[in-house]
């Protein structure tokens, strides 16, 4: 087979034949195949380069980045008319016409924007579908750790999510999937969309609480995983109103697993009979709690720390240090935890409210 049956343009020649016989007959033949013919295997694909260049600055210039990576896909034809001439002329350790074209786009690429390409972790991956005239961008996610003190009885800590969201230009919840800010979520999400430009924020929390419940001392802990960041170093700020305190944020490298905790919690508890110190002194000999968990599963939990004091005959607080996830309702007035405080002091009680004071955690970020 004689490879003057094939025009080739002088990049997919140059790839293939640079170092074979055949190289003499391109050469001579070169400024026919520049100006006149379309390539055979990549159609003119490298005369474009020029023109995707553009289209990926114009879509990356969204983002901030110093590495990338681009993927390509090409149209199978294309990939198989490569193969073909590769088999015909028995050519082995040849460079592959998409690799060739990724490392032209990706040289160009860096070049303008004097970014470093990364295959392994770069901070934005471009990738470019010849098959069907697709151009994507997406940013490597972020991970924030912080921490909220909740200062009003009048907010939940998780948001119901937009009912009306279209995800797409969605003018109900500027497609963040929160309606309104009213819960603590809805305020870290917006507090991270306007630092990070990104829609799609995870959250994580270490721990929950009531709606009545305060957060108070170093606050709660959580994560937060912010999916497509187009800006990747912002500068945070503390964020205060007069329902919550977001501060102490800062990036780490993953979410830890393992969120074992601590909680030092105050319970205010009213009683339909008289309360005596007397009573409350068996509280001293609570070290574990049994309960039975959403999924009708027996748990235990301990309590580290306890000690209480009487303000009327109806009602006294209770300071205690116990394990993350304590049943603090339950604990009260549940008759399948064992040991409940209406049977510990023989009376009918009831929560005010309860509020954290310090939430210890032993993760490391």
């Amino acid at each position: 087979m004689s490879i003057h049956k094939y025009n080739l343009c002088k990049y997919c020649h140059n790839r293939l034949f640079q170092k074979s016989k055949h190289n003499d007959y391109f050469n001579k033949k070169r400024s026919l195949l520049d100006t006149k013919q379309k390539c055979y295997i990549c159609k003119n694909i490298f005369y474009e380069l020029n023109y995707h260049i553009d289209k990926i600055l114009s879509i990356a210039k969204n983002y901030e980045f110093s590495t990338f990576s681009i993927g390509l896909k090409l149209k199978p034809s294309m990939m198989d008319r490569d193969d073909d001439i590769r088999s015909i002329f028995k050519l082995r350790g040849i460079c592959s016409i998409k690799s060739k074209l990724n490392n032209k786009l990706s040289q160009t690429f860096s070049r303008k924007t004097n970014s470093k390409l990364d295959v392994f972790s770069p901070d934005i991956v471009i990738t470019l579908d010849f098959s069907k005239n697709i151009l994507m961008c997406k940013s490597k996610t972020i991970y924030v750790y912080g921490r909220y003190i909740k200062k009003s009885r009048h907010i939940t800590q998780k948001q119901h999510m937009c009912k009306l969201c279209t995800q797409i230009n969605c003018k109900f919840c500027i497609c963040l999937g929160i309606y309104e800010s009213t819960s603590i979520e809805s305020k870290i999400i917006k507090l991270f969309h306007d630092n990070f430009k990104s829609y799609s924020i995870k959250l994580n929390y270490v721990g929950g609480e009531d709606k009545t419940s305060l957060v108070l001392g170093e606050g709660r802990p959580f994560f937060a995983k912010i999916i497509d960041p187009h800006i990747r170093n912002p500068k945070f700020m503390k964020f205060d109103d007069v329902d919550v305190t977001i501060h102490n944020l800062r990036m780490i490298k993953y979410i830890p697993g393992n969120q074992a905790f601590k909680s030092e919690v105050k319970l205010a508890i009213s009683t339909e009979n008289t309360t005596k110190n007397d009573d409350l002194k068996l509280l001293q000999r609570i070290k574990t709690v049994k309960f039975y968990d959403t999924n009708n599963k027996e748990n235990q939990k301990n309590i580290y720390h306890i000690k209480w004091k009487l303000l009327t005959r109806h009602t006294f607080y209770i300071m205690m240090v116990v394990d993350g996830g304590f049943p603090i309702r339950k604990f009260i007035n549940d008759p399948f935890t064992k040991p409940n405080l209406n049977h510990l002091i023989k009376n009918v009680c009831n929560c005010i409210h309860y509020d954290y004071y310090k939430i210890m955690s032993d993760i490391s970020v």
